[in-house]
This record gives structure tokens, C-alpha cells and sequence, in this order.
């Protein structure tokens, strides 16, 4: 009921993000662990829905992250391999997630800090979705 009667924020950089994207060709997908409703709800909501081929729900893994099951689950619908995909993750469990996949992932920190040893695990950090078309234009990845 909040999200029907608030506005929903997104994330700074988020917008560049996705039509850096675009431009380049890069399939993006939605691996979340929330019900299939609530994200097509968000997404829908925030605008940013077609910008998605794929959206993937927990609900429909046989296990949550940090089990690997929904980002190999959004690679396969895809036709990404792991070691070709990219997750923006801000949480702990994601980022074991992702590890888990053999996916290579960005930490993007937001409000809960993640164990070092888990940031250790992501490729890099940036601090904003801002610095990732950067980064991905660099040819670091």
C-alpha cells in the first residue's frame, strides 16, 4: 500500500545506467529476490520497465540468494553466460550470490555495509551507478 500511495525513488545514476546500455546493446535484467508482482509493480511505476528483457523473482528459485539460483536463473532467460554478465549489487547476500554464479558483480554501497571479506569477493565498488558506464566504457571488464 505505501508504494500505491508514495513516490518511488530511484537510484542516482540509475537512468545513465540504463541508456548507456541501450546504446551499447547490453541486455539488462531485474534478479531480485522480492515476489514477481511487487518488481513488475516498481519497475512499471518508476518507468524503467522496458528497459528489462528479463525479470527474474526469487519466488521462482528453488533457493534465495545467496544461493546462486536467480542470477543463473536471468543468465539462462538471457542466453548470457555468467562469465559474460554483469550484476549492481548493494547487498551481502547478492554479492555471495553473484560470486556463487561465477558472475563477476559491482558493489554499489547503499545503507548497510557490507563484511570486507564479502566486498573482496565483488570484481569492483562504485560509490554511485553514476561511475558505471565509466567503467564499462574503459574496457576494464
Amino acid at each position: 500500500e505505501y508504494y500505491r500511495s508514495h513516490a518511488i525513488p530511484i537510484k542516482p545514476g540509475l537512468l545513465h545506467v540504463l541508456h548507456y546500455a541501450r546504446e551499447e546493446g547490453i541486455a539488462c535484467a531485474v534478479a531480485s529476490s522480492s515476489p514477481r508482482t511487487l518488481i513488475e509493480y516498481l519497475l512499471d511505476k518508476t518507468g524503467v520497465a522496458p528497459f528489462f528483457s528479463v525479470v527474474q523473482s526469487g519466488e521462482e528459485a528453488a533457493h534465495g540468494k545467496p544461493d546462486p539460483d536467480v542470477f543463473l536463473m536471468a543468465c539462462d532467460k538471457a542466453r548470457v553466460s555468467p562469465d559474460q554478465a554483469l550484476v549492481l549489487e548493494d547487498s551481502e547476500s547478492g554479492i555471495l550470490a553473484a560470486h556463487a554464479a561465477g558472475i563477476p558483480s559491482i558493489w554499489i554501497p547503499d545503507l548497510i555495509t557490507i563484511p570486507k571479506d564479502v566486498q573482496d569477493l565483488a570484481w569492483t565498488c562504485c560509490h554511485s551507478l553514476e561511475e558505471v558506464p565509466g567503467l564499462l566504457a574503459k574496457g576494464d571488464s
